[in-house]
């Protein structure tokens, strides 16, 4: 939860690298909910 929290606040300055970071982090969070079948 700590990460998440890190990468949202760091979205507030707009930086491009920071919103790729967290896009890349919730795909990877979705993939591995998936492999659980938690829906």
């Amino acid at each position: 939860m700590m990460l998440i929290s890190f990468v949202y606040n760091n979205m507030d300055n707009n930086n491009t690298i920071n919103r790729n970071l967290h896009s890349e982090f919730a795909i990877i969070m979705l993939l591995k909910i998936n492999e659980k079948g938690a829906v």
